[in-house]
């Protein structure tokens, strides 16, 4: 029951309204009856209204995961004249009408520099008018929740799209449960039919892009999957569309079958990262020890560092951004304000002699290495120490001893080598079930062997516990294969009693 207080109909009862919302316009139709009127929606919702729903699409989403929010402040960039022809390649990709595909999917190992990517990206759309929405997952900071992340997107979709903004708002008006639905629900009510319609009436809007960064941490590997289904699907039941995807994950498991799927393919363009960009991680380097000089200018000579450290640290860092970054954040670290000593420091980690008693300057990588690893089911952990223990005993002859090879020593079976080995993907190099028997595994990078031997970086991830067992199984193929024989490593672990002591590496 509605009475008007204002106005010609002033004092008027028993109004009926129809899809009755706070409106900004509305109009007034006497019907005939006595005091009866009809009150029609000139335009839907008013600013208040509009501003109630953007309030709870903020407090059910993230905020914090967006690519200007103040909680990622310093976020990782492409560093000027890297990454250049992947840069390129998106920002031809998402103005391009005649595009294949409306989902960009890049893949890479851990820290090889995805999210600054993504970070990148988010940037240059924003200033030239295509930035949508971003979500940043991230574990350690628990923006993972995969029940937040249409809602996140939504509260910034709204905010650059007007005509979005009006869709969602009748839409949650007309059942507010939407906010606690199955990502399914979401997705089509919040995402895919708004869209819909937007194309519909205007076929040639300006295409916006949306980023998913680091999808592999989000919390539980079906709601990974069921994201880029839902994208997936999306392009398919709409040529058209003018929502643009880019997702930037680890090269997981579960997302190489997807790829690989052929009965239910993915519809993405795919772009790989390797680690293989040696001279953009020099750039990065030489340019940030020039900052660090600006910054020591009372400490350091000017031509310091030598160009013989830097191109140590290149090769060390084997086109990983992130050691890279790890190691000038350490030798620049005002905490210290001794640049010169905090590259000494990390030279003598590098060859495998660190100072007694210094910092870690691999502790951001180690993090990552760790979160990686404690994704392992506790069940198949031992499995995956006797992996990962003969896989440093091989050391640099890992990669000539077959998976197969590996799984006789070891007495294991394929499917329990795969299920062990599952959860890291993005930081070694697994073969295929198809090339078992000509290929073996491979660590993207040396910092990985030397933290499994390390307690003091691994924790209970060391694989020192296992290492007498995998020794006498060595022993023992070797024995009953002598001219198949394989070659192994004598393995130095740190002492636990004296923090970054000699061994810490193993030896070569």
């Amino acid at each position: 029951m509605w009475m008007t207080e204002h106005g010609p109909y002033s004092n008027a009862q028993n109004i009926t309204m129809y899809r009755s919302t706070f409106t900004e316009q509305i109009q007034v139709f006497d019907t005939g009856r006595i005091g009866v009127y009809i009150i029609e929606i000139a335009r839907p919702r008013t600013t208040a209204h509009n501003a109630i729903v953007t309030s709870l699409l903020l407090q059910k989403g993230i905020p914090q995961a967006q690519a200007y929010s103040s909680a990622r402040a310093y976020p990782p960039r492409c560093y000027p004249d890297t990454r250049t022809e992947l840069l390129t390649k998106i920002s031809d990709w998402i103005p391009d009408r005649d595009r294949d595909h409306n989902m960009l999917w890049i893949l890479g190992p851990a820290g090889v520099g995805k999210s600054a990517i993504a970070q990148t990206v988010a940037e240059r759309s924003m200033e030239d008018g295509h930035f949508g929405a971003a979500f940043f997952f991230s574990r350690v900071n628990q923006w993972d929740d995969p029940s937040r992340v249409i809602l996140t997107l939504a509260y910034q979709l709204q905010a650059r799209d007007s005509g979005y903004k009006q869709l969602i708002t009748q839409c949650l008006a007309d059942d507010y449960t939407i906010l606690d639905r199955d990502i399914r629900t979401q997705f089509r009510k919040l995402i895919a039919e708004p869209f819909r319609t937007l194309d519909d009436l205007q076929p040639l809007r300006k295409p916006l892009l949306i980023i998913l960064d680091g999808l592999d941490e989000c919390e539980g590997e079906d709601a990974q999957c069921e994201f880029i289904e839902l994208i997936s699907a999306q392009k398919q039941s709409g040529k058209t569309s003018s929502l643009l995807w880019m997702i930037c994950s680890r090269s997981e498991s579960q997302f190489e079958q997807m790829l690989s799927d052929t009965d239910n393919p993915i519809d993405c363009q795919r772009e790989e990262i390797f680690i293989e960009e040696n001279e953009d991680v020099y750039a990065f380097l030489r340019d940030g020890f020039e900052r660090i000089r600006n910054d020591y200018r009372d400490l350091v000579p000017d031509q310091w560092p030598p160009e013989a450290h830097i191109q140590t640290l290149v090769h060390w860092s084997s086109g990983l951004f992130i050691i890279a970054s790890s190691m000038l954040r350490f030798i620049g670290d005002e905490a210290y304000s001794d640049p010169i000593s905090q590259l000494d420091v990390c030279l003598r980690f590098i060859g495998g002699s660190p100072v007694p008693g210094s910092t870690n300057p691999l502790f951001p990588l180690d993090l990552i290495y760790r979160q990686i690893l404690s994704r392992v089911p506790t069940s198949n952990f031992p499995v995956l120490k006797r992996i990962l223990c003969l896989a440093v005993l091989l050391s640099e002859t890992m990669t000539k001893v077959s998976v197969r090879v590996m799984l006789d020593v070891l007495g294991l079976d394929v499917p329990s080598f795969y299920d062990a080995i599952r959860e890291l993907y993005s930081i070694i190099d697994v073969p295929t079930s198809e090339q078992v028997d000509t290929k073996g595994i491979r660590f993207y990078h040396i910092s990985f062997r030397g933290l499994l031997t390390d307690p003091n970086r691994s924790g209970n991830f060391c694989i020192t516990d296992g290492y007498d067992s995998v020794v006498a199984s060595v022993r023992q193929y070797n024995a009953a294969n002598p001219s198949q024989a394989i070659q192994i490593t004598t393995v130095m672990f740190t002492d636990t009693t004296t923090q970054g002591s000699e061994g810490m590496n193993f030896a070569v």
